[in-house]
């Protein structure tokens, strides 16, 4: 059976052509034996004060542009702890979107991410998971990168039990 890798989910400024304001991780941690996830707010000036912003994401992520400014912590920064939380694995996003935004992150602060990034489905057809199994263990998203991050492994590991 193909083993789960890292979850990540990004929540953003706009659906379509924004920038990423939250990432998500979730992935096992083999000591415990559960799966830990954290996430982290980000904070580029440029994109905030040039970029697009829209009123209609931040209704359904409900990040504002003040939390942002007073809790974003530096691309950079972001980077680098993507980096050292995801190591040189694979890990997967649930939209393509996220692995666009990813690489715009990368991109703009000039740093390469170690890890691979593939998507969710990829892993499900790999493993044999249904998609039916997957959305019905899933439920709704709350839109916070790391309670989606979190929910989406959790619906992977228990659609990945049914078939044991």
């Amino acid at each position: 059976m193909k083993r789960l890798s890292t979850v990540i989910d990004v929540e953003a400024s706009a659906l379509d052509r924004g920038y990423p304001l939250e990432i998500g991780v979730a992935k096992y941690d083999g000591q415990s034996g559960k799966i830990v996830h954290s996430s982290m707010l980000i904070r580029h000036d440029p994109w905030l004060e040039k970029g697009l912003w829209s009123s209609e994401a931040e209704k359904i992520h409900g990040i504002t542009k003040q939390e942002i400014y007073d809790k974003g912590r530096p691309l950079r920064e972001a980077c680098s702890w993507l980096n050292e939380t995801v190591g040189p694995h694979t890990a997967h996003v649930g939209d393509m979107r996220d692995k666009m935004w990813l690489s715009q992150m990368f991109d703009a602060a000039g740093r390469a991410h170690i890890f691979q990034l593939d998507y969710i489905g990829a892993f499900m057809e790999a493993a044999a998971i249904s998609q039916k199994n997957y959305f019905d263990f899933l439920g709704d998203l709350q839109h916070r990168a790391g309670q989606d991050a979190l929910r989406m492994a959790r619906a992977l590991y228990d659609c990945m039990a049914l078939r044991r």
